[in-house]
């Protein structure tokens, strides 16, 4: 069941609420979305987005965010690193940002092959 594999994903991100790319898409007229990441659950192999509903206050952190996970996607993890570090210290999302910055640090250490797509496996439920 998707949504429960979603669901439980709401603790390793952070984020109290999260929904697939269907459900932001019938609310994206009365709600902003920040996009968190693409996802592969265990069971499923096509890749899901995932979204977190924030308000317009926290559009400037949402915009930084963006902006670092486009970094992150292009492989720039050095970039994204440092300003997941500065997201992580406040704003709508810290422990999504630290989650982010934990996954740069390793990929800036040990850096990945040309396959890299951007899509992070959770294998377990």
């Amino acid at each position: 069941n998707l949504a429960s594999r979603i669901e439980g994903l709401t603790r390793i991100y952070g984020c109290d609420i999260l929904v697939d790319e269907r459900i932001a898409s019938k609310a994206m007229d009365t709600c902003l979305f920040l996009e968190v990441d693409v996802v592969r659950v265990k069971g499923r192999k096509k890749p899901e987005r995932l979204f977190f509903p924030h308000r317009s206050e926290h559009a400037g952190w949402a915009k930084e965010f963006d902006a670092a996970r486009t970094d992150y996607r292009a492989g720039n993890f050095a970039a994204a690193l440092a300003a997941f570090e500065r997201l992580a210290q406040d704003g709508l999302a810290p422990a999504l940002a630290a989650v982010y910055k934990i996954r740069c640090e390793a990929f800036v250490s040990q850096p990945l092959g040309k396959e890299w797509e951007g899509i992070w496996d959770f294998l377990e439920k």
